[in-house]
């Protein structure tokens, strides 16, 4: 999927083609980067999907915001691509820990 220019249009375009991964900066056009994570997190389709939230602006507070409406990680530009690829593998190998999780949960409900 190409990249979107504001919040709600890459919120349209995950919902006709969901993705694997998003990466949201903070400072977006329309909405912010928290609200469209917070959307993401609300979308029974995308839910599960992981987050990368990246920012110009360093500050504990936003980054306690980025994990509280339910990103992976929260990143601080400037960074190196290969800084930004090991954040993209550790957001994605914690969604599939979390999946097989929640598989391994519903597999015991439905034992029991």
């Amino acid at each position: 999927m190409a990249g979107a220019t504001s919040g709600m249009t890459g919120l349209d375009l995950a919902r006709s083609d969901p993705p694997d991964l998003f990466l949201l900066d903070i400072m977006m056009p329309g909405m912010d980067g928290f609200e469209v994570c917070e959307a993401i997190r609300r979308d029974h389709a995308l839910c599960k999907v992981p987050v990368v939230m990246l920012t110009a602006m360093e500050s504990q507070k936003l980054n306690e915001r980025a994990f509280a409406v339910g990103a992976e990680v929260y990143m601080t530009k400037p960074f190196s691509p290969e800084r930004l690829l090991n954040a993209v593998n550790i957001a994605l190998q914690n969604a599939l820990l979390k999946r097989i999780k929640s598989d391994k949960k519903k597999q015991k409900r439905k034992t029991a």
